[in-house]
């Protein structure tokens, strides 16, 4: 399963937790929006010796201030709830099963390896990469003209993936990182699924 495809499946899964949460957002800003009113009303009736002008312009700037307000809550929702789907991606990952693990890292190397280089993992991983996968994947790299590869000795501090290395020149591919390139490449997708075309 690759990445992209995960996190279709866990934006799938969200949506209708994402609908609850925008359901309470919006009745909290409603609610907001509503006090707001209340309290200019009450400004209103203080202030209505001192003359309509004044009443009226700070009665706005109120209105406008609490609608700031509820806008901000509602992003910063929006914004947990993405986190959340990234959260989820990343946990999903790390609890790949071997035949996963193994499946994704080919796909990986497959696509970014240009031969001849190292495979850097955590030592947790060191066991996932055996003869047979190593002999396989380097069967595949062959078919393309490619160098075979070798699991380095040395390991690395990273929760899950690898990082690629040829001689100085790495290519960081630990989940982190795909994580991080994955979300650059998909949350604008993932903004509009979750909360249609005109969110930001």
């Amino acid at each position: 399963m690759g990445l992209e495809e995960i996190i279709r499946k866990i934006v799938s899964e969200t949506e209708t937790k994402v609908k609850e949460i925008l359901t309470l957002a919006k009745e909290e800003k409603r609610n907001i929006l509503a006090q707001a009113e209340n309290a200019a009303q009450k400004i209103k009736e203080k202030m209505l010796k001192n003359g309509e002008e004044e009443l009226g312009e700070k009665k706005q700037r109120q209105i406008t201030l609490v609608k700031l307000e509820a806008q901000k809550t509602l992003l910063e929702e929006k914004q947990k709830i993405i986190n959340e789907v990234y959260l989820g991606v990343k946990e999903k990952l790390e609890n790949f099963s071997s035949q996963e693990y193994r499946k994704l890292l080919k796909e990986l190397i497959l696509k970014f390896a240009t031969g001849g280089e190292e495979i850097i993992v955590a030592e947790k991983d060191k066991s996932k990469i055996d003869p047979d996968f190593l002999k396989d994947l380097n069967h595949e790299l062959a078919k393309k003209d490619r160098e075979p590869l070798s699991l380095s000795l040395v390991t690395r501090n990273i929760p899950g993936g690898f990082i690629l290395r040829l001689r100085k020149l790495e290519i960081n591919l630990s989940f982190p990182a795909l994580i991080k390139f994955l979300r650059e490449k998909t949350e604008s997708q993932v903004v509009k699924i979750l909360f249609g075309k005109g969110s930001p």
